[in-house]
């Protein structure tokens, strides 16, 4: 749904549907799919929105820092 949304232009909803994928692949240790799917296309998003809600949504999931996700995601 997600890429979708992103496809015809709702980046806010894409934005949303990616988050609850990503947490829902969390809950259930899916590892794989979370690297594979849900990281890059959360990463390509944040990368033409800018939008720091990004961000702060997946530290959250994975219950780490702004800056220290911006680190990995940069390094």
């Amino acid at each position: 749904m997600g890429r979708v949304a992103q496809e015809v232009g709702e980046l806010s909803q894409a934005k949303s549907y990616y988050l609850q994928a990503l947490q829902i692949l969390a809950e259930f240790n899916d590892n794989y799919t979370i690297q594979t799917f849900s990281l890059p296309r959360l990463v390509a998003l944040y990368q033409q929105t800018q939008d720091e809600e990004i961000l702060v949504g997946i530290a959250s999931v994975f219950g780490v820092g702004v800056e220290e996700l911006r680190g990995l995601l940069e390094g």
